[in-house]
């Protein structure tokens, strides 16, 4: 649910869309969140995932949340031994993937 929040806070006036894909491989299945809000720059990017991090320190007090989101989903993922990585465009939006570990009854 921290992926869509994020998607929300930051749709910048427009229509948000939101796209779920599974993509289901030979042991993970990975899960992608795509929405066509704001996006962010190649910098902020790398720092996501980062605890307290928050890409647009010009809208904190709009937004709210405190910058641990992201850095929560991180953890749980890999304490579970799987990955999470996010593309973005600026202006175009941003996708939240991650991996899980594919169950014995899923084809």
């Amino acid at each position: 649910m921290n992926i869509v929040d994020n998607s929300l806070k930051y749709k910048q006036g427009k229509t948000l869309e939101i796209e779920f894909e599974l993509i289901v491989g030979e042991k993970d299945v990975t899960i992608a969140i795509r929405d066509n809000g704001s996006g962010m720059e190649k910098e902020a990017l790398q720092h996501i995932f980062e605890r307290f991090y928050r890409a647009e320190k010009s809208r904190n007090a709009e937004t709210g949340g405190s910058g641990l989101g992201l850095a929560i989903v991180k953890q749980i993922i890999e304490e579970h031994g799987r990955k999470v990585w996010a593309e973005s465009q600026l202006g175009e939006g941003t996708t939240i993937f991650f991996t899980l570990k594919k169950s014995n009854g899923m084809k």
